[in-house]
């Protein structure tokens, strides 16, 4: 089997295993990544020092299917946690989707789920793209840390201000550039702007406004993921700036 990975949308257009003509395609598709999961190939080896390994695309017959014969020559590997910070590791999305590519191929059932919905789902709404983007992230965040909505437990989120076009005339530069722009052109007024306040949490209960899916274990960790993910955070509750109101 080969391992579960997920190839970026800008690597997509560098691969050389795939025909120019469809790389164009793909970017418009999803969210213009491909991931590539439980795939089975053939690894053929000669052994005389000079012909490089071959692999070839195998389908297997339900005879292979439900064999009883079938000898694990590479057993899964280990997750080996790395030793680094988990907020000097995650700092991209690509970084979360590795991480749990790992963790899917070490068995972990839920990091194999959500790469799977990744994969299945190529939700085209961009609220809908966040949503499963920061459960990825999230998950890696939590270094495979799950809610379990007792008592007596804690979880974070981030916490966020919104400020209007007048606030954001009054602000300083560096205050400006800590904002997000979101929303669009309104009736009532300009564009606002969105910008990371502080973390807040839950005690035996999840904010509706937020979803017990997308909760952290740590304050700092929801602090980090507001600060760091802001832009998918506004995907996840705002519409779209239409290019022409840019």
């Amino acid at each position: 089997m080969q391992i579960p990975q997920c190839i970026a949308k800008d690597v997509v257009p560098k691969m050389t295993s795939l025909p120019a003509a469809i790389k164009p395609k793909i970017s418009t598709v999803g969210s213009g990544e491909i991931s590539y999961h439980d795939q089975v190939i053939m690894i053929t080896f000669t052994d005389d020092g000079k012909t490089p390994a071959s692999a070839t695309y195998y389908i297997p017959s339900w005879e292979d299917i439900l064999a009883e014969d079938w000898n694990c020559l590479t057993p899964a590997e280990e997750y080996v946690p790395d030793p680094r910070p988990v907020t000097e590791r995650i700092k991209t999305f690509e970084d979360a989707c590795d991480d749990l590519n790992r963790r899917a191929q070490a068995g972990d059932k839920l990091a194999n789920d959500l790469m799977t919905d990744l994969q299945f789902n190529s939700p085209r709404t961009p609220d809908l793209l966040a949503y499963i983007q920061l459960r990825i992230i999230t998950y890696a965040l939590n270094e495979g840390w799950v809610p379990q909505f007792t008592e007596d437990e804690y979880r974070y989120y981030p916490y966020f201000y919104l400020y209007t076009q007048k606030e954001i005339d009054e602000m300083s530069e560096d205050d400006k550039a800590l904002l997000l722009l979101v929303g669009g052109n309104a009736n009532i007024g300009a564009r606002c702007g969105l910008s990371y306040a502080t973390s807040y949490y839950g005690f035996s209960r999840s904010h509706t406004a937020v979803g017990a899916r997308l909760a952290f274990k740590s304050s700092e960790l929801a602090k980090y993921a507001g600060r760091q993910f802001a832009a998918l955070w506004s995907a996840l509750v705002f519409k779209p700036i239409p290019e022409e109101q840019k």
